[in-house]
């Protein structure tokens, strides 16, 4: 009798694990990029790069009434010329930020200057029910409103104009959210290996008829964190802001405050406008303290005060470009860039990217002496045309 409980129990699992899988929608995204990099002439020394950059992102999704189950393996690789220096900082670093769970294997030679990672980029599981909603495992999480120059949203790479591939890895998370009518609350925690990475918020969000408003509590990389963000839709375009107060528990370390604005505006259904403006007390008002300016996490860029403005232009319905500039305030440099894709069908698009970056010397945008390394630090100048592929 126990051999046949057993054998019915194998059965059922077996039956809706099949139905799980029958319902199972698989999709892959792959990202093929031609990339020429270099240094400005500032430099002390030029270098010109030509590599590939490789990324696949495949898995399935499995959806129900009350059920979510996603599963992603990313595959990124970097295929180098074989006489650039190892220790060269021009070359990017594929390897993944350390998470709770380390699923990454590096494939190929420790040795070898090409890098080609796999990893699992989505592996959550979600249940829904009433007003309730319950996600755990490693997943994406938006936080905050901002769109590129974002102060809430420290778990993926911001500012894209930078130079460098600046690609997301989702983090490991638990989320916990109720919602009732125009309102959720959210709890939601980040795990890693370390302490010093760990996040732990509560969000209470307010959807409005014109205005969106979101309440922010957390204990953010050993510190607390305050914020407040909001949306505000009018006939003269989108209104975002965010702010965040951050106190530390270390009396060596600073406290501060951040902020930004944004509006966009659709003013024909081809042509758009965003624009964003960005306050850090972390960065600096003084170039000359550029290189002299202590670690921070909450500080991404050198100075205190930025502007980014982009303009979208749909030139046809296969066709869209985007120009955009983010200047530094403080010393009047930026970078321009331009990414332009084409759709050759619905599951196929071509792409080109350039970022440039015009400075002088002492400039963030231009390059910069490090006298403890005795060292340029500079950005380099990127070209890439890319095919992206969606099955």
């Amino acid at each position: 009798m126990r051999k046949v409980k057993s054998h019915l129990i194998f059965v059922l699992l077996l039956t809706s694990s099949s139905q799980v899988f029958a319902d199972y929608n698989l999709e892959s995204e792959n990202t093929l990029q031609g990339i020429h990099r270099n240094f400005p002439s500032g430099s002390s020394r030029k270098t010109h790069l030509v590599e590939s950059f490789f990324e696949s992102r495949s898995g399935g999704r499995y959806s129900s009434d009350d059920l979510q189950v996603e599963t992603k393996f990313l595959l990124r690789s970097i295929q180098s010329p074989s006489n650039r220096d190892q220790d060269d900082s021009s070359f990017s670093d594929l390897t993944p930020p350390r998470r709770l769970l380390k699923l990454y294997t590096k494939l190929g030679s420790d040795k070898s200057l090409n890098q080609t990672f796999l990893d699992v980029g989505n592996l959550w599981g979600g249940y829904s029910k009433d007003n309730w909603q319950f996600t755990l495992g490693r997943r994406a999480i938006g936080i905050g409103v901002l769109k590129t120059l974002p102060v809430w949203n420290r778990l993926y790479p911001v500012v894209p104009t930078l130079s460098g591939y600046m690609l997301p890895n989702n983090p490991d998370i638990v989320d916990i959210r109720w919602g009732r009518e125009s309102w959720t609350i959210a709890g939601y925690s980040i795990f890693s290996q370390y302490y010093d990475d760990a996040i732990s918020a509560i969000e209470v969000i307010h959807y409005g008829e014109k205005i969106e408003s979101h309440l922010l509590v957390s204990h953010w990389w050993e510190r607390l964190a305050l914020g407040y963000s909001g949306v505000v839709d009018t006939s003269k375009g989108i209104f975002r802001f965010e702010s965040l107060g951050i106190k530390s528990k270390d009396l060596e370390d600073q406290d501060g405050f951040q902020f930004g604005l944004g509006w966009e505006r659709a003013f024909t259904p081809k042509f758009s406008v965003q624009t964003e403006y960005y306050h850090s007390s972390f960065g600096t008002s003084r170039p000359k303290n550029y290189v002299y300016q202590d670690p921070n996490p909450f500080r991404t860029l050198l100075a205190s005060d930025y502007l980014y403005p982009k303009l979208s232009y749909k030139f046809s319905d296969f066709m869209t470009s985007d120009f955009g500039t983010l200047v530094n305030l403080v010393d009047e440099s930026f970078m321009f860039t331009n990414e332009t894709t084409y759709s050759l069908s619905d599951q196929l698009d071509v792409f080109g990217l350039i970022k440039k970056p015009i400075g002088q010397k002492g400039q963030e945008f231009g390059y910069l002496n490090v006298p403890v390394t005795r060292q340029n630090f500079e950005y380099v100048e990127w070209v890439s045309v890319g095919i992206k592929m969606t099955i």
